[in-house]
């Protein structure tokens, strides 16, 4: 089994950089990794996070002491967030087509995302509102885990 890590799938979120990959294939997979690498390095190294902290949060499956302002870098970096800190939902989906081709899979991608996409109406109380939800997209992701092709 494949294993790499981010923050969440081709939907250029963080999360793929934590993730086991089940029903993606190897194509797939080194597809998301090289478009999603230098998001993931360029935006640890902004947010003072090593490898280090990335495989801890992996292995211990807790992603609750990471930046969540690495997240958010990420997120922006693939266009699924959007400056004003929100989850952009139509590029999210953009994103999925593009890197995933069956059809079950996209379905499942765009199910969980719609889901998750409700992080846009939660009040966020940190001063850069964009990582606090961030944490909250991320968490929900997780929390769908089981839904979706790539499992967390």
């Amino acid at each position: 089994m494949a294993s790499f890590y981010c923050v969440f799938l081709c939907y250029g979120i963080v999360a793929l950089y934590f993730i086991n990959v089940n029903a993606v294939s190897q194509e797939e997979i080194i597809k998301i990794e090289g478009a999603l690498l230098p998001f993931i390095t360029e935006c640890s190294a902004q947010n003072g996070v090593n490898m280090e902290d990335l495989t801890a949060a992996k292995k211990n499956e807790n992603y609750d002491n990471l930046n969540p302002c690495l997240i958010a870098c990420v997120f922006k970096k693939t266009g699924t967030m959007d400056d004003k800190g929100l989850f952009n939902l139509d590029k999210a989906l953009e994103k999925t087509k593009k890197f995933l081709k069956s059809e079950e899979d996209i379905d499942k991608a765009a199910e969980v995302a719609k889901s998750c996409a409700s992080v846009n109406d939660q009040e966020i109380s940190d001063n850069d509102k964009s990582c606090g939800r961030a944490k909250l997209l991320l968490d929900c992701f997780i929390k769908h885990k089981g839904q979706f092709p790539l499992s967390i």
